[in-house]
């Protein structure tokens, strides 16, 4: 994430060492190659590429700065070196002064572009063509309450201005046509933007009267590279004392018309001169007069960076004519830049942004007639003293008005001020989930669903949710923000689990949700059922110093089968995890090992591990994690619309329901074999199938049992009193040690009968006789059989039957005050961690361990370490 959100100075070292060279190649920074490079790549890039899926779909309420911190997006067109410099990585250093990070992405990264605009809360459009896949980009940043704002240094979406330019006239028929026909492109995507930024004031007023709002100017200006470049260029400087230089920078020959401007007056004093030097480096067709000085004339290829301001410190003036167009007016004068930098003083003509930083004969002049060309050269060429204190003069005017505070103070600030991020001192909660509304699925979900809700509606604290996407028009590790119940969420596409490991670590994930962290900045997470988002964003907290806190939902902190069930779907009995039992079930042990080190580490770093019962909490500690670590924080319950006894009814026919889904650990073979074995056809039995939400059924198909079978679908939390209506005994005959029973408590608090077998957290709220029965958790079904024949021949116990231990069971709004005291306890904390280094590394693992480790940390570097989208 650094290399994204940061300035790689490296990197860019490496791109300005080559930048002349790609500008040979590929154009200037001109608008000619620009226009010739963006439409044809972006033809071939853009055009045809659809979005990844339709979001319009996932409507917001929320503008993105209500709920991150300022960042912001850089979607640009990186193929010319000089404008990447200058207008992106010159923009992330001078947005970095004022304390906010940003990201660059190329255009042409479609799906990067589109996850990042999730997390951001402003969206630079530099230079892009108004393709589809472009103005989708722009539609997203709206839905999602990003400030969307078109930058440009040129003037390239005004035809008319692009038409007055000579320099077009010069070019090949088929260029001029490509470069003509993106004017209109650049057009529709500055005015699908709300706001805009431009280099110069001249470029501003004309964004305005294309229909921009607001525009904002930011200049070309200095940064630290610069700077290191300049002196290295100095420091190798030699002049010929004997000499005068003149010296021109070309990006390309469609610069030959901006150079005719000076090169009657170059020649003449060249003529007079014997002694001047005429330097000239790029492209550039000389009008044919000039083979008169040929002698006098220096030619340099295209060039690095610093090679370029090397061959420009051996100089003694710097010249930067332009044609007097609309489109040269809106240029900045980068130009007077680079040489003031050295020391160097610029003759220019008068543009406006050499008119509104030259004040002639001062710090520079400027230059428009032959005349003025002439008299201004013999001027300098005669005075090395007015040479010398010209360019010292333009070099202190370049410092002080370009220099990086200067710029990120004058040109960032307000920028910021009109758009930065709300402030919001409430607790910030970031919670993290597998699944979330509207994907939800499980007692575990219904937790965090509700738990997020409450936390979100109180005055003092404020929610973001991080969960999975179960989109199938997503790929691995998109994302999508969008809205459930008032909360924002950040959904992303979790991959299969293929390889197994990244079931618990995911460097992917990891980078996806350090940028989350990144942009909330949350004062605590929250994680509940994380398997498919991984441990890994336990790590991302560990090393942004967020505290977190777990609820243990279930065992998959501990156990690879997440519910300790053996192949033959037998709980394993274990309590304190032991190695020995568990090779007998598990493909590689030493690999099992590693995974629990792994887990058990996170969780020792947490600032609270919350169980929800008593139950759940000592299966915890059994395993190594200290008592005062482990709170309980006890589920709740929606409680029903009305308390009290069922009607009485005049048939004995009982209702039994099941809602644990096909999986033989929730224990429906059993059920099936008890009601196969019974005599009596009285009854009806509904069997909830969850996965029907998920679009497909899980359930057997043509059972023969004696009484009724219903299939109906999950209930929801507004649905729940018609389910139970519907039923007077559930049945919940689950095959492991469970964490709570959302569904028993669900039960009982509407005056259910519960038959349960005893599986830990299950059974606290469950009264033997009086509320339900429990019978022995041993995988035998004629344990159920006999507890249902004894309700069938004795209905009267069960029809109309009143819970009197209802008050022991809590509201979720009970569970949520507790919980809201505990995040803010461990927000308030500041415990400092054992190891602030990634997880992995604790001292627990064993040699065996170890060795596995390094197939992990193989696969991590060849598969999850590459960037996300």
């Amino acid at each position: 994430m650094t290399k994204r959100m940061g300035m790689d100075l490296a990197g860019l070292r490496r791109r300005s060492r080559t930048a002349f060279a790609i500008v040979r190649a590929n154009g200037s920074r001109g608008i000619l190659e620009l226009g010739i490079i963006l439409y044809r790549r972006a033809r071939e890039k853009l055009k045809r590429r659809a979005p990844r899926f339709d979001n319009s779909t996932h409507p917001v309420s929320r503008p993105a700065h209500s709920i991150f911190a300022t960042r912001v997006l850089i979607i640009a067109t990186l193929d010319i070196p000089q404008c990447d410099k200058y207008r992106v990585r010159q923009k992330q250093l001078l947005l970095r002064r004022q304390g906010v990070e940003s990201t660059v992405l190329s255009v042409w990264d479609f799906a990067g572009c589109t996850n990042a605009l999730q997390t951001h809360t402003i969206a630079i459009f530099y230079r892009v063509p108004g393709f589809d896949s472009v103005l989708s980009l722009i539609l997203e940043a709206k839905r999602l309450g990003v400030i969307t704002i078109y930058e440009t240094d040129d003037l390239i979406f005004d035809l008319q201005s692009y038409l007055k330019n000579r320099n077009i006239d010069r070019l090949p028929e088929d260029l001029r046509s490509s470069v003509l026909a993106g004017v209109p492109l650049f057009r529709k995507a500055l005015t699908a933007c709300d706001i805009g930024i431009a280099s110069t004031i001249d470029l501003a007023a004309k964004m305005s009267e294309a229909g921009l709002k607001k525009v904002h100017v930011i200049e070309n200006g200095i940064d630290e590279q610069t700077l290191e470049f300049v002196e290295q260029a100095q420091i190798s400087c030699v002049r010929d004392p004997n000499l005068v230089r003149l010296f021109y920078g070309s990006g390309s020959k469609a610069h030959d018309a901006d150079f005719d401007c000076a090169a009657p007056s170059i020649l003449s004093v060249a003529q007079k001169y014997p002694n001047l030097r005429i330097r000239i480096v790029g492209e550039l067709t000389l009008p044919p007069e000039f083979d008169l000085i040929s002698s006098q004339i220096e030619r340099y290829p295209l060039t690095d960076y610093l090679e370029y301001l090397k061959l420009l410190a051996e100089c003694d003036i710097n010249l930067a004519p332009l044609e007097s167009t609309v489109f040269n007016d809106c240029k900045s004068n980068i130009k007077f830049i680079e040489a003031a930098l050295l020391a160097i003083p610029s003759i220019c003509s008068p543009r406006s942004a050499f008119r509104h930083i030259v004040s002639h004969l001062q710090c520079g002049m400027l230059a428009e007639t032959a005349d003025q060309w002439t008299a201004s050269l013999t001027t300098l060429i005669n005075s090395r003293e007015l040479r010398t204190a010209m360019g010292q003069r333009s070099k202190q005017v370049a410092i002080e008005r370009y220099s990086p505070a200067d710029l990120a103070r004058r040109d960032i600030q307000p920028l910021l001020d009109s758009y930065g991020s709300v402030e919001d001192t409430r607790l910030r909660i970031l919670v993290a989930n597998i699944y979330f509304s509207p994907d939800s699925f499980g007692g575990g979900t219904i937790i965090a669903e509700e738990m997020a809700v409450r936390l979100n509606a109180r005055p003092d604290a404020s929610v973001l949710v991080f969960s999975g996407a179960h989109n199938s028009a997503m790929k691995p590790y998109d994302t999508v923000r969008h809205e459930q119940k008032g909360i924002p969420i950040v959904s992303v596409k979790t991959p299969p689990p293929n390889p197994r490991e990244i079931d618990f670590i995911n460097r992917k994930m990891k980078n996806i949700f350090q940028d989350i962290l990144l942009s909330y900045q949350p004062d605590v997470v929250h994680l509940h059922a994380v398997q498919g988002l991984t441990a890994s964003i336990a790590e991302a907290c560990v090393e942004a110093s967020v505290p977190y806190v777990v609820t243990l939902h279930d065992a998959w902190w501990l156990c690879e089968r997440q519910f300790m069930i053996k192949p033959n779907h037998r709980y394993c009995g274990q309590v304190t995890i032991d190695m020995n039992v568990c090779e007998t079930c598990v493909q590689n042990i030493s690999w099992t090992e590693l995974r629990l080190n792994f887990l058990k580490s996170a969780l020792r770093q947490a600032s609270k591990l919350l169980a929800p019962s008593e139950f759940w909490k000592s299966i915890y500690v059994a395993n190594g994690l200290r008592s005062d670590l482990v709170a309980v924080n006890k589920n709740g319950i929606k409680a029903p619309r009305a308390i009290g006894g069922g009607a009485s009814r005049k048939d004995t026919k009982l209702r039994f329901g099941f809602v644990g889904g096909s999986g033989p650990i929730k224990g429906l073979d059993l059920i099936i074999r008890a009601f196969q074995e019974l005599d009596s056809a009285n009854y009806e039995l509904v069997l909830v199938d969850n996965t029907l939400n998920l679009g497909f059924s899980s359930m057997p198909k043509h059972l023969r049992l004696k009484g009724t079978i219903k299939i109906a679908p999950a209930y929801t939390q507004d649905t729940i009193d018609d389910f139970f209506s519907t039923i007077d005994v559930l049945l919940f005959p689950s095959q492991w040690k469970e964490s709570f029973g959302l569904t028993v408590r669900e039960a009982l608090v509407r005056d259910k009968w519960v038959i349960a077998t005893d599986s830990g957290g299950t059974v606290e709220d469950i009264v033997h006789g009086e509320n339900g029965t429990i019978i022995p958790l041993d995988g035998d079904h004629s344990n159920l059989r006999a507890a249902i024949a004894e309700l069938l021949a004795n209905p009267q116990k069960v029809i109309g039957h009143v819970n009197t231990y209802k008050a022991r069971i809590r509201s979720f709004d009970d569970q949520a005050e507790e919980l809201c005291a505990l995040l803010k306890h461990a927000a308030r904390s500041s415990t400092s961690r054992p190891d602030a280094s990634p997880i992995l590394r604790t001292s627990e693992q064993t040699p065996a361990s170890e060795e596995h480790l390094g197939e992990i940390n193989a696969y991590q570097i060849e598969e999850l370490d590459r960037p996300v989208g």
